[in-house]
C-alpha cells in the first residue's frame, strides 16, 4: 500500500512526523503506543488507525474526550490524505509520505459522501442487511445520475457527487446555519465597499462546496466610463460574541479562478463601541467601529484554482474585546477573475496562539495582524500597520481604503518584550513588500529624528529623512520612540485623521513606550544646567539644555522643562543685547565717554556669560563694540589735542620768562603724548606771527 505519515500540528510535539506503512498504528497517552500524545485530554489508549478493505480507517477506542474530525465526534471513519483529526487537544494530519508538510496531504477531489460516513454506522448497516446496503447504493448512484442529467439540461435540481452533501454543519459554529452556508439570502453585507465588486449568492451545484449555494465574486469588464473594481468585500451584518483574550478560529472553503485570491479574516472590537451616538442607527455604529477602531487579521490570500480548499486562521481576541465580524475578501486582478466562498465557520476555543499579547508593567500591548495598542495610555500608541510597496492593484485598493493588514499578504507578526519592560520589538516576516506604513494618532505629528551621526532634530510633520536611527514622536500618552536595527529611510505625513510614517525597507523595529534611563539622563542635564546658570554661566546652561534635546528628548516633562529654561535664558539674552544697543545709541548721540565704556563692558560681560557662538546677534554686537571704541578714540583725540595745546602754551610762557630748557621739555612731552602740534600752530595755540608780535611787544 501507499506509505502514509501522521503529522502533529499542535503542542510541544508540533512538527513531529510518524510513519504509517503497516496495518495498524495505536495512538494514546501511555508509553507503548505507536504514537504517544503528551496531552492530559488524551486517553491512555485513545484511537487507532488500521488498514481495512483496501482503505485506511480511523477508529476511536472508547476514549473519554473522543476523537473528532471536521468538528464531529466519530467512532470509526475512512481517512483520506489531507484529513485532520483531533485527539484530546492535539490535531494530527494524515497525509501521503511524499507530500510536503503543511499541504493538503496529497489529496485529490473529495470522494462521494458515502465513503466518508462513520464506518461504525456503516458496519452496523452491513450486519443488518448487506442487500439493503447494496440497494441503497444503487439508489444513490441512480439519483445522482438523474440529478446530474437534469442539471445538464438547465433544471433546478440539487447538486450531485461531492456537492451532493447537505450543507456542512460545524459543531460550535457561532454563525447560524443559513448564514454560514449561504443557503439563505440574509446575514451578509454583500458590498461592504461601494466601489468594490459586489458579491452575489450563486445557487447551483457548480458553485457550491456543500449544499446548493455559495457566495461568488466575479470581475467583469466595466461599463464605458467606469473603473474596474479590483477587489470584493463581504461582511457579516451582525457581529458574533467572542471571549476577551480567548482563542477563536475562523475558517471557510474557497475556490478561485483567473488569478483571483481569497482570504478570510475577523475584525475585532468592543461591544461598547456599538453604542449608537445621537441620530445614529445600530448598523451605522457598527460601520463606524469597523472604520475607526478595530483589529483585523486572518488568513493570507489563497489561490485555490484546482477546487475548494479549506483555509483557517487561529487567533486570540485582544483584551477588552468581545465582538467580531467576519470579512470575506476577494482580490480580483483581471477581468474574469472569480472567487467563491462557502461553509464559513467561527469557533471559540480553537488551537490558536496570539499574534502578540505581551504585558508591560500593568500595560498590555496587543498586536493582531494590524494594530498595536498600549492600554492605560491617554490614546493609542500605534493605530495600524500595513505593508508597503506591493504592486498589486487590488492590494493597493485595499490599502487606499485603510483595509489592508499584514496578514492579508501572508505576513507573520511577532512581538517580544524588550529587556526591562521598556517596550516591544515588533517584526513582520513572510511577505514580499518593501516596507511598512505605520499609522499613529494625529497628535503624534510632533516629531524628532536622529539620522546618521547627528543627534535628534525637530522636523516638520511632512518630512523625508535618510539613515534614520530613531524617531521620537507625539506628546503625552501617545509619545513613543521607534528604533531601527539599521539606517532606515522614512517619510512622514499627516492626513485622514492619522499621522503616518512610511518605512522603506524596514520590516523590524522597536516600539519603546517607557523611557526610564532617558528620563534620568535628562534630569541630570537639567540639574547641571541650573547649577551653571546660577553660577552666571548661562552659555554652558544653554549648551546642556540643547544637549538634552539632541540626545534624550524622550521624556515629555524633561523636554518641556528644557525648552522653557532655554527659552527663558535666550529671552534674557535678547533683553540684555537690546539694552546694550539702546545704551550704545544714547552714548553716540551725547558722545559720552562713560556711556561708551559702559556699553563695551556690557558687551564683554554678555559674551563671557553666554559665549560668542551662542549669541544670535553676535555680528551686530561686535559691530556695536567697534563703534563704541571708535567713539572713545575720537574723544581721546579731541582731549589730547586740548591737553597738547595747554602744554605748549605753558612752554611759551616759560620761554618768555627765559626758561628755555623747561619749555623744551614741555614741548617734547606734548609731542610724545599728544602728537606733534597741528600745522601753523605753536605752543600757545596762536599762529606764528602772533607769537612773534607778542615777543617783540614784550621787549
Amino acid at each position: 500500500m501507499t506509505d502514509y505519515v501522521l503529522e502533529i500540528l499542535d503542542g510541544d510535539q508540533a512538527g513531529d512526523v510518524v510513519a504509517f506503512g503497516g496495518t495498524r498504528l495505536a495512538i494514546g497517552r501511555r508509553a507503548g503506543n505507536d504514537l504517544v500524545i503528551h496531552d492530559e485530554k488524551c486517553s491512555g489508549q485513545h484511537a487507532e488507525i488500521a488498514v481495512e478493505d483496501g482503505g485506511v480507517v480511523l477508529r476511536d477506542l472508547g476514549s473519554t474526550n473522543g476523537t473528532t474530525i471536521d468538528g464531529r465526534r466519530i467512532e470509526e471513519i475512512a481517512l483520506q490524505p489531507g484529513d485532520v483529526f483531533q485527539v484530546g487537544r492535539v490535531r494530527i494530519r494524515f497525509r501521503r509520505a511524499d507530500a510536503p508538510a503543511g499541504d493538503d496531504g496529497g489529496a485529490g477531489l473529495e470522494e462521494p459522501q458515502w465513503t466518508r460516513m462513520d464506518r461504525a454506522a456503516l458496519a452496523r448497516g452491513r450486519r443488518r442487511s448487506p442487500l439493503l446496503l447494496i440497494a441503497l447504493l444503487v439508489v444513490l448512484v441512480a439519483a445522482g445520475g438523474f440529478l446530474y442529467f437534469r442539471q445538464g439540461l438547465g433544471g433546478e435540481a440539487g447538486p450531485t457527487g461531492a456537492n451532493a452533501l447537505r450543507p456542512l454543519r460545524v459543531a460550535g459554529n457561532l454563525l447560524p446555519d443559513g448564514i454560514a452556508d449561504f443557503e439563505g439570502e440574509d446575514g451578509w453585507e454583500l458590498q461592504a465597499e461601494l466601489d468594490a465588486v459586489p458579491f452575489q449568492v450563486a445557487v447551483g451545484r457548480r458553485d457550491a462546496h456543500t449544499g446548493s449555494a455559495a457566495l461568488l465574486a466575479e470581475r467583469t469588464p466595466p461599463a464605458e466610463g467606469e473603473s474596474p473594481g479590483s477587489f470584493a468585500l463581504a461582511r457579516l451584518v451582525a457581529p458574533v460574541t467572542v471571549g476577551s483574550e480567548r482563542s477563536v478560529s475562523v475558517a471557510a472553503h474557497v475556490r478561485t479562478a483567473g488569478g483571483a485570491r481569497a482570504l478570510v479574516r475577523l475584525a475585532f472590537f468592543s461591544s461598547a463601541q456599538l453604542t449608537a451616538e445621537e441620530g445614529e442607527s445600530g448598523g451605522e455604529a457598527l460601520r463606524r467601529a469597523l472604520r475607526d477602531d478595530c483589529w483585523r487579521t486572518g488568513t493570507g490570500a489563497t489561490q485555490a484554482d484546482g477546487g475548494f480548499e479549506r483555509i483557517e486562521a487561529n487567533l486570540v481576541a485582544p483584551r477588552g474585546i468581545d465582538r467580531a465580524v467576519v470579512e470575506l475578501v476577494a482580490l480580483l486582478p483581471t477581468d474574469g477573475a472569480r472567487a467563491t466562498f462557502d461553509d464559513v465557520a467561527v469557533v471559540a476555543g480553537g488551537q490558536g496562539q496570539p499574534s502578540a499579547l505581551l504585558s508591560q508593567g500593568g500595560r498590555r500591548l496587543t498586536g493582531v495582524g494590524a494594530t498595536v495598542r498600549v492600554d492605560g495610555a491617554a490614546g493609542p500608541v500605534l493605530l495600524g500597520v500595513a505593508p508597503h510597496g506591493d504592486g498589486d492593484a487590488a492590494v493597493a485598493a485595499l490599502r487606499a481604503r485603510g483595509l489592508l493588514v499584514p496578514s492579508d499578504l501572508g505576513y507573520a507578526f511577532a512581538g517580544e518584550l524588550l529587556d526591562g519592560g521598556i517596550g516591544f520589538r515588533l517584526s513582520f516576516s513572510g511577505g514580499g513588500a518593501s516596507g511598512l506604513e505605520l499609522d499613529f494618532p494625529p497628535e503624534s505629528a510632533s516629531v524628532r529624528v536622529a539620522a546618521g551621526d547627528a543627534g535628534f532634530a525637530t522636523v516638520e510633520p511632512g518630512f523625508s529623512a535618510e539613515e534614520v536611527r530613531e524617531v521620537v514622536l507625539g506628546d503625552g500618552g501617545a509619545r513613543v520612540a521607534l528604533r531601527f536595527p539599521g539606517p532606515t529611510r522614512i517619510h512622514g505625513g499627516a492626513g485622514n485623521g492619522a499621522y503616518r510614517l512610511t518605512l522603506f525597507g524596514a520590516l523590524h523595529f522597536e516600539l519603546v513606550t517607557e523611557f526610564g534611563a532617558e528620563r534620568d539622563a535628562a534630569r541630570a542635564l537639567l540639574r547641571e544646567a541650573r547649577i551653571a546658570s546660577e553660577a552666571g554661566r548661562d552659555g554652558d546652561a544653554i549648551e546642556l539644555l540643547e544637549r538634552l534635546l539632541a540626545t534624550v528628548p524622550h521624556d515629555v516633562d524633561a523636554v518641556r522643562d528644557a525648552l522653557q529654561r532655554r527659552s527663558a535664558l535666550l529671552a534674557e539674552q535678547r533683553r540684555e543685547v537690546e539694552e546694550l544697543f539702546r545704551e550704545g545709541g544714547e552714548s553716540s548721540f551725547f558722545q559720552a565717554r562713560v556711556g561708551y565704556q559702559r556699553v563695551l563692558a556690557g558687551i564683554d560681560r554678555v559674551i563671557e556669560r553666554y559665549g560668542a557662538d551662542r549669541i544670535a546677534r553676535i555680528d551686530e554686537l561686535r559691530a556695536l563694540a567697534d563703534s563704541m571704541r571708535a567713539g572713545v578714540a575720537q574723544l581721546d583725540a579731541v582731549e589730547g589735542e586740548r591737553h597738547g595745546a595747554l602744554l605748549r602754551g605753558l612752554a611759551r610762557a616759560f620761554e618768555l620768562s627765559g626758561e628755555d630748557s623747561l619749555a623744551a621739555r614741555l614741548r617734547g612731552y606734548a609731542d610724545d603724548h599728544y602728537g606733534p602740534a597741528p600745522a601753523g600752530q605753536t605752543g600757545d595755540g596762536q599762529g606764528g606771527g602772533g607769537q612773534d608780535g607778542d615777543r617783540e611787544g614784550g621787549r
